[in-house]
């Protein structure tokens, strides 16, 4: 598998901190209409994305590294069906979720793109040991 030296060079970790920001900021312009729970659910949530992600990246262990990001993932679900229940209710502008979406979407992409990649990788590292891999 390839080392990878410095997580925080890695796209998907600086989108996810995007994330982050675009989170922050939607509660920040909420105009107090989020009660504190609500407004600290959604960050906790938004920094657990960014946490699990560059635990993931930096993890040397495939099995942990799939764990912490299928966690990831997970967390990304959450994230998105408690935005999207606040903004039903009215307490969350659309207008400061404008690039969330998007943002959700693309590290999603991204995180798919990274399973197939480290896969590709211990698959090819495997059968180089000799390993025998059925077709």
């Amino acid at each position: 598998m390839v080392k990878i030296d410095d997580f925080r060079n890695f796209n998907l970790y600086k989108r996810s901190i995007d994330l982050t920001k675009i989170t922050y900021s939607a509660v920040n312009t909420s105009n107090n209409k989020l009660s504190l729970s609500e407004a600290v659910l959604i960050r906790k949530r938004a920094v657990t994305v960014a946490r699990k992600i560059a635990s993931g990246i930096s993890q040397a262990n495939i099995l942990i590294l799939f764990k912490q990001l299928n966690e990831a993932k997970r967390e990304i679900y959450q994230l998105k069906k408690v935005v999207d229940e606040l903004t039903n209710r009215g307490k969350l502008q659309t207008k400061s979720l404008m690039n969330f979406e998007s943002c959700l979407l693309e590290i999603i992409k991204l995180l798919n793109a990274y399973f197939n990649f480290v896969a590709t990788k211990a698959t090819k590292h495997k059968n180089s040991k000799g390993d025998r891999i059925d077709e």
